[in-house]
């Protein structure tokens, strides 16, 4: 006998298929790179495409002979100068149907994600500036993980620059993060010399290791698996925005679609090359 039952073949067009109102966003990475470093922002707010920044140098003394007049002290000055040279942008059109017939609003969640793609962009450009370091520390190859002795290599070249202590940071990603946990300077109470909400095992923060400020961030580069991190003091880098980040739209009646448009007008720099230095480690 035939079988008569009504299965899921037989009843499918009476089956819908259900759209979730809960939208699987694309995962974002945490940025900090640009509330880290100096800002030129006021400089240039009304015009201009380069910031010269005098450079003002040590004088060295001397001594005064008998019956001379005082030497002069000979210096030299120069500039260091910041290129308003980078006009981010990001952009979605966005047809009239889609956007009626959505159950999202459309508007609303690509806004958020142009305006953290144009965030990325900014950061890049700033983690992209450990090129031109010339201050390395440790690994060259990348089955080699981070050491103790790379981070306090790293904090003597800062010293030895006469870099301040009170203002430096170390951008890691999660093989750093990873290593860092198993060392106990790291996570001890007694080693970091804070508790509760600031202990990175309580409280879930990054933390601070030998006096510098810890930060977690996936946009540390990394080439063939060997990671660029950067320590640095705050003057190491700079960014100049002479547009902060907006978002426009544009409705274009002859193709019934908004234009969803993101820019930015920025510039970075290396300030002080010798407050900065590259810590590499292998992603094992």
């Amino acid at each position: 006998m035939a079988d008569t039952n009504i299965t899921v073949g037989v009843a499918g067009a009476f089956i819908p298929e259900i759209w979730s109102n809960e939208i699987k966003r694309a995962v974002e990475n945490k940025l900090v790179m640009a509330k880290l470093v100096k800002r030129f922002d006021a400089d240039v707010k009304q015009k201009g495409d380069t910031i010269h920044v005098p450079n003002l140098s040590n004088i060295t003394a001397t001594y005064k002979q008998a019956n001379t007049e005082a030497p002069q002290s000979a210096t030299t000055e120069s500039t260091t100068d910041i290129s308003i040279d980078k006009h981010g942008v990001a952009r979605v059109d966005i047809e009239d149907i889609a956007s009626v017939q959505a159950q999202a609003n459309l508007l609303k969640e690509y806004t958020q994600k142009l305006g953290y793609a144009i965030g990325k962009l900014v950061d890049d450009d700033l983690m992209a500036l450990y090129s031109g370091l010339s201050q390395t520390v440790g690994a060259t190859t990348n089955n080699v993980g981070l050491a103790k002795t790379f981070i306090t290599g790293a904090i003597q070249k800062l010293e030895a620059a006469g870099a301040p202590l009170d203002d430096l940071h170390w951008v890691v990603e999660s093989y750093g993060h990873q290593d860092l946990f198993e060392m106990d300077d790291f996570v001890r109470y007694d080693a970091i010399g804070s508790g509760g909400s600031e202990n990175p095992l309580v409280g879930g923060k990054i933390g601070t290791i030998y006096g510098v400020r810890v930060h977690f961030t996936e946009q540390v580069p990394a080439v063939t698996s060997l990671v660029h991190s950067m320590m640095f003091h705050r003057e190491a880098f700079v960014l100049a925005m002479q547009r902060s980040i907006r978002v426009q739209t544009d409705y274009e009646a002859k193709r019934l679609a908004t234009v969803l448009i993101a820019d930015v007008l920025y510039g970075v720099a290396e300030y002080r090359d010798t407050f900065a230095v590259d810590i590499r480690y292998g992603q094992t």
